[in-house]
Order: structure tokens, then sequence, then C-alpha cells
């Protein structure tokens, strides 16, 4: 929308816009696990359940920057990382080879339910002025 009125020439250009609304918080945990399913991984319980309420918080707090399934796979990412680190630290003599397919609540914790007003806003790149804005 802003594109478009940048230049009053351009609407006239484009004879269809698609919007696209974001997915509801359920549809964000359903991609998630979808995602998890194509790693060959699965979480436990625990960690479905701390999952789905993170996503029903981010849901509630995004901002006009908000990735939708994109913000997904940004945070199976992290929590495969998580999962990656703590299997590193676990003797291979002494690892279960089902752990590896297993998402813990360990895995997810860190993602965190702390809100602040900069946490889903974007820092803007160039000067401020003395106000700081």
């Amino acid at each position: 929308e802003t594109f478009l009125k940048a230049n009053p020439g351009l609407r006239s250009r484009f004879d269809k816009i698609l919007t696209f609304d974001d997915y509801i918080s359920e549809d964000l945990y359903q991609i998630s696990l979808m995602m998890f399913e194509e790693e060959g991984v699965e979480p436990d319980e625990e960690a479905k359940i701390h999952l789905k309420k993170y996503l029903e918080f981010i849901f509630e707090y995004r901002d006009k920057y908000f990735g939708n399934a994109r913000t997904v796979r940004n945070i199976v990412n992290e929590v495969l990382r998580n999962q990656s680190l703590r299997l590193s630290a676990i003797p291979t003599k002494d690892r279960d080879d089902a752990l590896i397919h297993i998402i813990n609540l360990d895995d997810v914790s860190t993602l965190t339910f702390l809100h602040d007003d900069d946490i889903f806003s974007k820092k803007s790149i160039g000067f401020r002025n003395k106000s700081g804005q």
C-alpha cells in the first residue's frame, strides 16, 4: 500500500491487489508441527504446550513486521539448534538414539514470554533526532 501511494501513477498500472491475512495462532502451531515433522523430530507433550502458548503470545503481540510462517521457520530453527546443543552435551556412549527425534521442554525454553515494546519492533537504520525518534 505504501509503495502504491509513493507514486500516484503506480496504482493505475496494477489492476489487481492481493492481500494476505496473517495466519491465526492455531495455524502457526500446525505449521510448526509440520516443519518439525519434515526435520524428522516431534515435540513431546510439554514442548507442544509451551510452543502453542508461545505462538499464541507472539500472534497476540504481532506488529506490521510479523512474518507468519517465516517467523515459525525461525522459531523451529532456533529450537532445532537448542536440541543439537543439548544432545551434543550428552556423551555419545550415553546417548539414546531415540532422543534425536524428540524435542523437549529444554529445547523450547528459550522461547520466552517477555512483553517489551521493543521485542517485536524492528530497529531502524540511520540517524535519530535528539529525542531518540
